[in-house]
């Protein structure tokens, strides 16, 4: 399965008050837990139609993994992007390509410029 990482510039560490609030608040973000692995903190699930999206922050706060790469893995970036205070990118497990998610204003629209970038 594909995944997706969300970063803040220079993979700065991600605010997690902010990220806690947007977990607890964001409709379809269900079974937000912490994690006993060396790597993550928090991990969750995001419902979005019928699409089920696993989510992962990791321990170091540096990212937010996702799987998927469909419609609703772009829409909880586009999410994100919404209340989170800085620019914001997401990356495909193979740089293929990395994107500005402040340039989006629709994840049908971040989601056709990913499946651009895979050619």
């Amino acid at each position: 399965m594909s995944f997706l990482l969300i970063y803040g510039n220079g993979f700065k560490a991600l605010d997690l008050p902010l990220l806690n609030t947007f977990f607890s608040n964001t409709r379809g973000i269900v079974n937000v837990s912490n994690s006993s692995s060396d790597q993550t903190l928090l991990e969750g699930e995001f419902h979005f139609e019928n699409e089920e999206i696993w989510f992962r922050l990791r321990r170091d706060l540096t990212c937010l993994s996702m799987d998927d790469r469909g419609i609703g893995s772009a829409t909880l970036c586009l999410l994100l992007q919404e209340v989170y205070p800085e620019a914001l990118k997401v990356v495909d497990e193979g740089y293929n390509f990395e994107l500005p998610l402040s340039t989006f204003k629709t994840p049908e629209e971040l989601n056709r410029a990913m499946l651009d970038a895979l050619g």
